[in-house]
């Protein structure tokens, strides 16, 4: 078994007590956005919501809490003789299942 210096010991400490002040610091914010939820989902004029929430997703962009996915459709448009064409979940076309059904109309 390979014996630990204290060098190494000092660092996994380290960044044992830095995760922990992150994980400390993700449980107050997630805990502030639950309270600014409710908050926003109480409020009965809509521009008003609409702000508050607007604030809220501004706050958790700049604290780097969540990641913004977007999915974009997008429509393709080939040749008739173009067959086998299948779009994977991620939007893209598996050109190896592409095949010709009249080759001669490509030329």
């Amino acid at each position: 078994m390979k014996e630990w210096g204290l060098k190494s010991t000092s660092n996994i400490l380290y960044w044992k007590e830095m995760l922990n002040e992150a994980n400390v610091e993700m449980k107050k914010l997630t805990s502030q956005a639950d309270r600014w939820i409710d908050n926003l989902l109480a409020e009965p004029v809509e521009s008003v919501r609409r702000q508050k929430l607007d604030k809220t997703e501004q706050t958790l962009r700049e604290e780097h809490a969540f990641i913004v996915l977007a999915h974009k459709s997008v429509r393709a448009f080939s040749h008739p003789s173009l067959q086998g064409g299948k779009v994977n979940p991620r939007g893209w076309v598996e050109f190896i299942d592409l095949w010709l059904h009249d080759p001669s109309a490509f030329l």
